[in-house]
């Protein structure tokens, strides 16, 4: 059974907010409703971090034609859910040597740190992460898609080293659909070699149907078993799980 978890809003709207997002759609996939609602404040930045893309739901084609078409739908989505999409211009897996299906994208047992971009993505996001003043907000990597795993694993060396950096790791939809809670925690436990103390509540956001409009903003993206599994994530909690570092914890207001 789940626990129950109080509400939080964040307790300073004018700090600024880092969130990373390992593709164009994650971040409102996960946090689409508390983006709306503003309860990240008014200063967020999301960092697409894999924005070169040849993938779509129906097929995979031309890199610049369908980078410029996820793009296009990313700006839409910020502006619509008050946020400052910024691209960093990593290639995802389909642009990169070593992908050729979908099962290779999500196989745990593929070497992340072996990935041609992977020191280059660690090296750029710790240089954003130690610049910032303010609150971070990472994926967990829950279905061990490759670019969820790296942009994860970014985040839990540099907590290593800088133990007190405020960190909020959100459940990444629609992945996280068949995870339980359980077995998100556990995820986090294993990953968590600092034993840094992290606990889990809400985000209320403004409601399932305008969480659902913005994600139609993604239609090269998203399809009904996309919205079924955010829907159902929904109803569980009326809002949108994330775990929080103490530091991260001081963010925010309970509610």
């Amino acid at each position: 059974m789940m626990p129950i978890h109080k509400t939080i809003e964040i307790s300073k709207p004018n700090k600024k907010v880092m969130i990373f997002s390992p593709h164009c759609d994650d971040v409102p996939l996960s946090l689409g409703g508390a983006l709306i609602k503003g309860s990240f404040g008014t200063k967020v930045s999301v960092y697409v971090v894999f924005s070169i893309s040849r993938y779509t739901k129906k097929f995979i084609g031309m890199e610049t034609k369908i980078t410029r078409l996820r793009i296009a739908e990313e700006k839409r989505a910020g502006i619509q859910a008050n946020y400052r999409p910024i691209f960093l211009g990593y290639p995802e897996p389909f642009v990169r040597p070593g992908y050729s299906s979908l099962k290779d994208l999500f196989n745990p047992c593929v070497v992340f740190r072996k990935d041609p971009v992977w020191k280059k993505v660690r090296q750029h996001l710790g240089k954003l992460i130690i610049n910032h003043k303010g609150l971070i907000c990472v994926p967990i990597s829950c279905g061990n898609h490759i670019d969820h795993r790296i942009v994860s694993a970014c985040v839990w060396e540099i907590l290593e080293k800088c133990p007190k950096l405020p960190v909020l790791f959100y459940e990444d939809l629609p992945y996280a659909f068949s995870y339980s809670y359980r077995e998100i925690s556990e995820l986090l436990r294993i990953n968590n070699t600092a034993k840094i103390p992290i606990k889990s509540y809400f985000l209320t956001g403004t409601s399932i149907r305008k969480k659902l409009h913005l994600l139609r903003t993604y239609k090269s993206q998203l399809d009904s078993s996309d919205f079924e599994a955010v829907k159902y994530c929904w109803a569980l909690s009326k809002g949108e799980r994330v775990w929080l570092t103490a530091m991260a914890r001081k963010t925010f207001d309970e509610k």
